[in-house]
């Protein structure tokens, strides 16, 4: 009983945990797979750049309020 890759959990949580939108290309979504690696690339580059410039407490409640 073997089950094809592509129906696999495993595998399936593996590649977003390596890098997210990975599975999304692996099932041919490609442009939703780019869409969600992009996502998160920014959210990666906002996250480093919060280190480096001082944001006001208006900025980033305007941040946090943006996904709802």
């Amino acid at each position: 009983m073997s089950m094809r890759l592509e129906k696999s959990k495993f595998i399936s949580l593996l590649m977003n945990l390596l890098m997210p939108g990975l599975g999304h290309i692996f099932w041919k979504e490609y442009i939703f797979g780019i869409f969600v690696f992009l996502v998160v690339l920014i959210g990666i580059i906002l996250f480093f750049v919060s280190f480096f410039v001082d944001i006001s407490t208006l900025v980033i409640a305007a941040m946090l309020a943006l996904p709802i």
